[in-house]
């Protein structure tokens, strides 16, 4: 099954697995929640994106609580764009999916999706599972 979607099973932990799969998008939508303690590891990965390849915490500023999502624009040559949604409230979900159908529309084929971890925020799957149907619903 794999191979007839032009996947590969990867190897290495989570770091190898964020910098593989930024060098295979062009794009990068990441999710922050404002949760005490969570998302270095998206952090890393919109660095990485960025700058096309540093794999360091880089901390996000956070902007003011009415900001929902923000486009930010790579760092470096071959970095890559990344959209971050920073408010993923039920009220807010449509104005993210709105936005990241734009940021598609900009040019995304490709991409990369990153968030908190289910064990630090076990809601946001489905918070994040809801908007992208929202969103791709849109772009029919």
């Amino acid at each position: 099954m794999l191979e007839a979607l032009g996947l590969q099973e990867g190897s290495g932990g989570y770091a190898a697995a964020d910098k593989a799969n930024v060098k295979q998008c062009d794009a990068v939508l990441a999710f922050r929640f404002r949760v005490p303690k969570t998302g270095r590891g998206a952090e890393k990965t919109v660095h990485c994106a960025r700058t096309a390849g540093t794999y360091e915490h880089v901390e996000l500023a956070w902007p003011p609580a009415a900001v929902v999502s923000e486009a930010l624009e790579p760092l470096a040559p071959g970095g890559r764009p990344v959209l971050v949604v920073w408010d993923l409230s039920s009220e807010n979900a449509p104005r993210a999916a709105g936005d990241l159908v734009a940021f598609i529309k900009r040019g995304a084929k490709r991409l990369m999706v990153t968030g908190p971890a289910a064990s630090t925020q076990p809601a946001a799957g489905e918070q994040i599972g809801a908007m992208l149907t929202m969103a791709f619903a849109q772009m029919k």
